[in-house]
């Protein structure tokens, strides 16, 4: 590599090039002046007699537009007294017309074009069809020939004014003819001096270059560099300026958020439009301006109807000890929030776990000896419409009971799997069969895409229909009437992929975050133990269950099974 010249010392060359360009500017303002004087005059003078010419013109247009304008006015007087006799004729012009018009007038009365002889003879021929339009049997006559005469003497007038333009246009052009002449040979002068002044720069150039490219070759390095070491960083990270745009971001923040960088320069709450509570932290920040890195807070976010759950990390960064902006992290802590709930959830269970298959124990038996009594007193009381009706809705209670515990028993103590070889189109057929009532009072189309000649797997056959049987009411539950369902099924990286989707109400983020806790519903008869218990019975068959739902756009749910 090459000794980059020292820029420090100045060449030669250097201050040849200053004398020269002092030589140039020296020539220029010295001609400058000389002809500055002469050009303005010339420029004024051209230019108030063009705006003059051009105003004048503009009049006479206007002028001509306003005698039309009597002459539609005064044919439509006309004719409305034609269909309407009672109508009144026009006896003199409107005040608005005879306003524009006088204005107009005044205006060229005001200039030399008032003094000529055409002008005169225009005002004679329009003060006379005026009149004309005022007289409505002479307008139907002459009335049209009238206003032709004025528009003729009007023409006249107009072409009056170009022949004397053309002869001020010949005085002024060899005024500037003489003026350009002396501005050639003092723009000569300077020409040759500044081509003198532009050799030697261009070997001040030539011997510069050399370090100007490598001064940008090592700027361009230094800003890869810095990419490449924000884009490493695994949690997202964006900054925004004093006004809230977003001013750069890594690759960690598009692929959380599901962004692009076409997002660049757009304000925060447009880019973050969906994800209300980090906005409000950054407001909150916006607000409180922090010196030192500071932990916002825990928010949830939701790209894609997926739940993330990030820890939020603000600070200001400052140019010349101002602040310019905000620099924010956000650290998914997902996987370590699920765990530590699913760790919560798990000592919570087995300490209710006791107690609970205890009062199932207690609750169950009874229930059983009740119902028996109840169905004895249903034989005796067949007469008794009231009394029927009373036992069964005791009858109902207790069967409702009845599921809460055995659910409650079965989420609590899952039993042991019965793995078997199963066809999972087969056990989706025989839920929607048990369903089929439900659907048929909805009218709910059913849209099957079943993979023909799906693999089996290992599974237990029982468990997985109480799960897919769970998701398939939820479904039908939450969609309208004439709704529809979509089930699908098919084999991909040697998993079983099972798709329930319906266009009904859908659930906002607050019940999608809470989905899976236990006894958590937002049906009025509901355990909350269904999606629980669904849950788990996928994850006992190392599966995966994913949900998405948007409020008023349905909701997606995903069963992943692993051919075994």
């Amino acid at each position: 590599m090459q000794n980059i010249p020292n820029t420090n010392r100045a060449s030669t060359t250097l201050l040849i090039l200053i004398l020269g360009f002092t030589i140039l500017i020296f020539l220029i303002v010295a001609s400058g002046f000389i002809s500055a004087y002469q050009v303005s005059l010339i420029r004024s003078t051209v230019t108030n007699l063009e705006q003059d010419h051009i105003n004048q013109l503009n009049t006479m247009i206007k002028i001509r537009e306003i005698i039309s304008q009597i002459y539609i006015e005064a044919r439509e007087a006309v004719n409305l007294r034609r269909t309407n006799p009672s109508a009144k004729p026009l006896l003199s012009l409107p005040i608005a017309i005879s306003s524009d018009l006088d204005k107009q007038l005044q205006v060229i009365e005001q200039t030399d074009v008032a003094l000529t002889q055409e002008w005169k003879t225009f005002n004679n021929l329009l003060r006379q069809f005026i009149d004309t339009t005022t007289d409505p049997l002479y307008l139907q006559i002459n009335g049209f020939n009238h206003q032709k005469l004025a528009f003729n003497a009007l023409d006249d007038v107009i072409k009056k004014m170009r022949a004397d333009r053309i002869k001020i246009n010949q005085q002024t052009n060899a005024v500037q003819i003489k003026a350009e002449r002396y501005i050639l040979v003092t723009t000569a002068i300077s020409l040759f001096v500044g081509l003198l002044v532009a050799v030697l720069a261009i070997l001040e150039i030539q011997k510069r270059f050399y370090q100007l490219q490598e001064s940008i070759l090592s700027i361009n390095q230094a800003k890869e560099f810095n990419k490449n070491v924000i884009n490493g960083v695994v949690n997202a990270l964006f900054t925004l300026d004093a006004k809230g745009n977003l001013t750069s971001a890594n690759q960690a923040f598009y692929d959380l958020l599901n962004l692009s960088e076409s997002c660049l320069g757009e304000i925060y709450q447009e880019v973050l439009k969906k994800e209300l509570d980090l906005c409000k932290l950054i407001e909150q920040a916006y607000e409180g301006l922090p010196n030192d890195v500071s932990y916002r807070g825990r928010v949830n976010l939701m790209p894609d109807s997926k739940i993330f759950r990030v820890d939020s990390y603000i600070t200001n960064f400052k140019v010349n000890d101002k602040i310019e902006g905000f620099i924010i992290v956000l650290v998914d802590v997902t996987e370590i929030e699920n765990v530590r709930e699913e760790r919560q959830r798990n000592q919570a269970l087995a300490a209710i776990g006791q107690i609970a298959a205890q009062v199932a124990h207690e609750i169950k038996n009874p229930l059983g000896g009740i119902k028996l009594n109840l169905s004895y007193l249903k034989r005796n009381n067949q007469a008794n419409e009231e009394t029927k009706e009373v036992i069964d809705e005791i009858s109902t209670g207790i069967d409702r009971l009845n599921k809460t515990v055995s659910e409650l028993s079965s989420f609590v103590r899952p039993k042991q799997l019965m793995l078997v070889a199963t066809d999972i189109n087969s056990i989706i057929d025989q839920e929607l069969a048990l369903v089929a009532d439900k659907i048929k009072q909805k009218n709910i189309e059913i849209v099957r895409h079943f993979q023909p000649n799906l693999p089996t797997l290992l599974a237990d056959q029982y468990e997985l229909s109480k799960a897919f049987i769970n998701f398939l009411i939820n479904a039908i539950d939450a969609s309208n009437s004439l709704g529809k369902i979509d089930i699908s099924t098919l084999e991909n990286n040697n998993k079983i992929i099972v798709t329930f989707i319906d266009g009904g109400k859908g659930m906002n983020r607050e019940t999608l975050a809470r989905l899976f806790e236990p006894f958590f519903t937002t049906k009025a008869t509901g355990t909350g133990l269904g999606m629980s218990i669904a849950k788990r019975v996928i994850e006992m068959h190392e599966g995966a269950l994913t949900v998405k739902s948007s409020l008023g756009q349905g909701t997606e749910i995903t069963v992943e099974l692993p051919i075994k």
